[in-house]
């Protein structure tokens, strides 16, 4: 049996549950609702765009995507690309982002005020190095440890996101004497014990690692980070053998670094009454949502 089980690491567009959470808090002076529009875009893929609007606490409308937008992406050296709609609020592009080019997205529907943002595809900063070992916490559990190795530029402030995807073939007994199997592709959870990490809040994004440069800027880093090997030995009972190992490393920009670290924190205080409500970062003028890229480097093991 081949089974496909892939979480998407973080870049390909899944707008959809993002967009749900675009809900107004209703005051005297919120009552028009406002364009939403949601793209984390990189160097890998074509352009694609989420676009909906944003409902009061009272509104007990469904959210929907807008099917009737002008969505219109232009570059820093004139070029210009409209984007088609696909379906429920998704609108396409053909061309991909381009390194340290600025891109300006105009998003415009009947019955809304337009808005607008801006954004720089980040340039690629590569892995140098990658070592695995296999290790015993002190809990005297498994874990796999990766130690990566990168140059940080030292002109300007950066920002990571740091994911690890694996494949592998998991083997079980379905009884009889027989064996079937399954082709397993997903994203491994990740934790750090380094400082640089764990003096930023958000830092775990669905596996994978947020951080900034602030306490190494400019020098040669080593990171580690490690993954618990049970998380990913479902049932089988058979050692796991990778087929590959991807590191990708998000060279990402500040609005998708603080996109993401007030998403992740409004995620983990949701349904909690006593957490202070986290605001999610925006940078669409006029609406709300995110436009916001980064540059993947990865290396392969």
């Amino acid at each position: 049996m081949l089974l496909n089980f892939k979480p998407i690491l973080l870049f390909t567009v899944i707008i959809t549950a993002i967009s749900c959470e675009k809900i107004i808090p209703f005051t005297s002076d919120i009552t028009e609702s406002k364009l939403v529009v949601n793209s984390l875009f990189d160097n890998t893929q074509r352009w694609n765009i989420h676009v909906s609007k944003s409902l009061s606490v009272i509104d007990n409308a469904e959210l929907t995507g807008v099917e009737n937008a002008s969505v219109i992406i232009s570059d820093s050296v004139g070029n210009i690309i409209y984007l088609v709609h696909d379906s429920g609020g998704f609108y396409t592009g053909g061309t991909m982002p381009q390194t340290n080019n600025t891109y300006r997205i105009d998003v415009s529907a009947n019955n809304y005020n337009s808005v607008y943002a801006l954004e720089t595809l980040p340039k690629n900063i590569p892995i140098l190095a990658v070592d695995t070992s296999s290790i015993i916490n002190t809990n005297n559990e498994k874990e796999l440890q990766f130690d990566i190795t990168f140059l940080d530029p030292s002109e300007e402030t950066n920002y990571y996101i740091l994911g690890i995807e694996v494949g592998f073939w998991e083997i079980y007994d379905i009884g009889a004497g027989l064996l079937d199997s399954l082709f397993i592709e997903m994203t491994i959870p990740l934790y750090s014990n380094d400082q640089a990490i764990n003096n930023n809040e958000g830092k775990n994004i669905d596996g994978t690692i947020l951080f900034d440069d602030i306490l190494f800027n400019g020098q040669n880093k080593n990171l580690s980070v490690y993954s618990y090997i049970e998380d990913i030995s479902w049932g089988g009972g058979f050692p796991i053998t990778f087929d590959y190992i991807h590191v990708n490393l998000f060279n990402i920009s500040q609005a998708t670094y603080l996109y993401k670290k007030s998403y992740s924190i409004h995620q983990n205080t949701s349904g909690n009454p006593f957490a202070q409500a986290v605001q999610v970062y925006s940078n669409i003028t006029n609406g709300f949502g995110i436009f916001g890229g980064a540059q993947i480097d990865t290396f392969s093991l």
